[in-house]
């Protein structure tokens, strides 16, 4: 009689602990060592890989996605009102409407490397795109006729006059 209560006991150890190991390994839960670097490493989940991080091929919402996180823009939108936000520009646009010309005052921003963002990356940027017709965003640069960078936080850029 004494073995089985022995043997009851063990069973009902094993099965109590085999269903702890259960929960520990499906719940999710992962063990991880810090380093130096974990601090710097960014990890999306995703439910597909991006095809690319070209920022001038990527056309899937993926890429998109992760490439949003990386370059920067000058407005966002507020989620909730739908309203632009500054971001790398410093405040709202102000329109001339005797040149149909918007000038934009950029905010202190570095690059990655610590080099300074001017109104020059924002310029050649719309170049690029405007010269070589960049199929994802032509369709929204195209009205723009020339840009100006007076110094290197102000941008201005013309706009083709309404027909």
């Amino acid at each position: 009689m004494r073995q089985n209560r022995f043997t009851e006991r063990s069973v009902a150890c094993r099965v109590v602990l085999l269903f702890v190991f259960a929960i520990i390994l499906f719940s999710g839960i992962h063990f991880t060592f810090s380093s130096a670097s974990a601090a710097k490493l960014l990890k999306i989940g995703m439910l597909e890989e991006p095809k690319s991080l070209n920022i001038w091929r990527a056309s899937d919402a993926w890429s998109s996605k992760v490439l949003g996180l990386i370059y920067q823009s000058l407005y966002i939108r507020d989620p909730k009102t739908l309203h632009l936000v500054p971001w790398l520009a410093e405040s709202d646009p102000v329109y001339d409407a005797a040149t149909c010309s918007y000038t934009v005052k950029l905010r202190q921003a570095k690059w990655s490397d610590g080099t300074e963002f001017t109104s020059e990356d924002v310029a050649f940027t719309g170049d690029f795109i405007n010269e070589f017709k960049v199929p994802k965003f032509y369709s929204k640069w195209k009205f723009v006729k020339k840009i100006e960078t007076p110094d290197k936080h102000t941008l201005k850029f013309y706009l083709e006059k309404p027909e």
